[in-house]
């Protein structure tokens, strides 16, 4: 009789367990959807707080470029007033430079200079033609890297050798090298070794 209470107070509270796992579960899974809420929502705001940082970023990036460029504005302005003045004396630099690539290959320096400075300058200014004081035919005529490069090649670095470099390689008729020291001839053999030289 005692076992058979017992048994009857057993399922009773068998069925209240279960009556309460049951609840549990249904409290389980809302606890789940809003942990999956509450994660989306955390997910959404680390998310967020890295495009403001990357906004951030790139705003103080855009602030410092529009700083740099700010002091490069008087440059430009400046740069720009040179470059219409350097247009007006094209012509009268490139006639001087014709005019060097055409004419001064055989003289030395001091008669290239007679030349440039003293004869032909008097005439370009007779006639009016603007053109720049102290005109740097080096400059004019080729840039620092392929001077570099020819000194690689074993041309010297004095102005003299440069201008000749200038002649032999931008003048359209070949050139006589009357070459002494033979710094031309090693030059030209290394400079030209690529194009398969035959000499």
């Amino acid at each position: 009789a005692n076992l058979a209470k017992q048994e009857g107070h057993l399922a009773v509270a068998n069925a209240e367990l279960a009556k309460a796992q049951e609840a549990l579960d249904e409290k389980q899974a809302e606890l789940d959807k809003v942990q999956a809420k509450f994660d989306a929502a955390m997910k959404e705001k680390t998310d967020l707080l890295n495009d403001a940082e990357m906004c951030r970023r790139k705003m103080q990036a855009a602030s410092l470029l529009i700083d740099g460029l700010s002091g490069e504005k008087v440059r430009w302005t400046q740069q720009s007033k040179e470059f219409k003045s350097q247009i007006k004396r094209l012509v009268g630099d490139v006639l001087l430079c014709t005019g060097f690539l055409s004419y001064c290959g055989p003289f030395n320096q001091s008669f290239r200079k007679l030349l440039l400075k003293d004869l032909w300058e008097a005439e370009i200014r007779a006639h009016k033609i603007p053109f720049s004081e102290n005109l740097n035919l080096i400059a004019m005529l080729v840039d620092p890297p392929t001077i570099s490069e020819w000194n690689l090649q074993g041309l010297p670095g004095d102005d003299f050798s440069i201008q000749n470099g200038i002649i032999v390689t931008k003048a359209t008729r070949y050139p006589l090298l009357i070459d002494p020291q033979t710094q031309g001839k090693s030059w030209i053999k290394k400079k030209e070794q690529d194009n398969e030289l035959q000499v």
